[in-house]
């Protein structure tokens, strides 16, 4: 229900984010989204310092098309720790854990059939507990549902950029009609004179 009041991307995060903090007891949850033009990942949001990113005039974090291409081939969520993998690397690079007992980092897809949105990387659980096949599955759950109103969001932009597209053809239409008339008026008085 609290996902579903959210009104742009940044709003989303952040309350994704929060959500995932407090219903796992996790002290450290990122979101991080794909940028579609780029291929790259980009920090939408996280319940972490992020060492003065953004707040110094500084770009928000990004991860390499690497993160992204390996992030595509996978749908559930899984231990980051155990993937040995260049792109695995600096993505725990990019999350790191704050305290030694906080338990292994995961990683939760945001994935819509086979297109890939982003990811949910999670830190730093309270007491380093585990997780277990219900929570893993309720988390999946919750990443179906930020899924959900991301593309939502996506598709009313989209919506609205062909509405401001049509209200600039009308206006064109009339521009135009405008200027025939006037062009035709002015070859008639050429004509006359």
């Amino acid at each position: 229900k609290v996902l579903a009041t959210v009104k742009d991307r940044a709003a989303l995060c952040g309350v994704s984010v929060k959500l995932v903090s407090e219903t796992f007891e996790v002290l450290s949850v990122a979101v991080w989204l794909l940028d579609e033009q780029e291929g790259r990942l980009v920090l939408g949001a996280s319940t972490a310092p992020q060492s003065g990113r953004a707040t110094d005039g500084c770009p928000p974090a990004a991860a390499s098309t690497a993160v992204a291409a390996g992030l595509h081939g996978k749908s559930s969520p899984f231990n980051l720790e155990v993937v040995r993998e260049p792109w695995a690397e600096e993505f725990r690079e990019l999350n790191p854990a704050v305290f030694p007992n906080g338990g292994d980092r995961w990683c939760v897809p945001l994935r819509a059939g086979e297109r890939s949105l982003g990811a949910l990387v999670l830190a730093d659980r309270v007491n380093g507990a585990g997780y277990t096949g219900e929570q893993l599955q309720l988390l999946q759950c919750i990443a179906g549902q930020v899924t959900s109103v991301l593309l939502n969001l996506r598709l009313a932009d989209e919506v609205a950029r062909a509405r401001e597209l049509e209200a600039f053809r009308t206006m064109s239409a009339f521009f135009v009609h405008d200027l025939k008339n006037t062009a035709a008026s002015l070859n008639l008085m050429l004509i006359n004179l």
